[in-house]
């Protein structure tokens, strides 16, 4: 389509499990935005290469040229952030005003490009419930 990420994240981040941006098939992100966040980083990375390991192989195995995230997918997932943002936004919303919470006011923006809201455990747990479930429901694939 001629967009660039940062034209389609203007108004924040949009992923699906934070690997999965719709109109960039096949390209696969590993950050803490949208994603899960530990404060051993390397344990998520390791968690982030073995989902996406799985991805891979399957489209070796499937012959799969395209894995590209389905925009319901993309925007139910966009929800469950923000949803589960809420508590981080109150905390953030309580404290000094200042820099870090945008004067006391959490900007949507900043609450979209958050991590997953269950924790390290809960995203690795929801990973290998998507991963056992086997039909690669969310993704577009060709």
């Amino acid at each position: 389509d001629g967009v660039t990420l940062t034209e389609k994240w203007a108004d924040g981040v949009s992923t699906f499990h934070g690997f999965h941006s719709r109109g960039f098939p096949n390209c696969f992100i590993v950050s803490i935005v949208q994603s899960g966040f530990s404060v051993n980083f390397p344990h998520m990375l390791d968690e982030q290469a073995k989902h996406l390991g799985y991805l891979l192989g399957r489209a070796a195995v499937d012959g799969l040229t395209l894995i590209e995230a389905e925009q319901e997918a993309e925007d139910a997932w966009v929800q469950t952030i923000v949803e589960m943002a809420q508590f981080n936004v109150k905390f953030l919303e309580a404290c000094t005003p200042g820099y870090y919470n945008n004067e006391g006011r959490p900007a949507e923006r900043s609450v979209r490009n958050g991590s997953y809201g269950g924790g390290s455990p809960g995203f690795i747990r929801l990973l290998e419930q998507w991963r056992a479930e086997g039909s690669l429901a969310g993704l577009e694939t060709d």
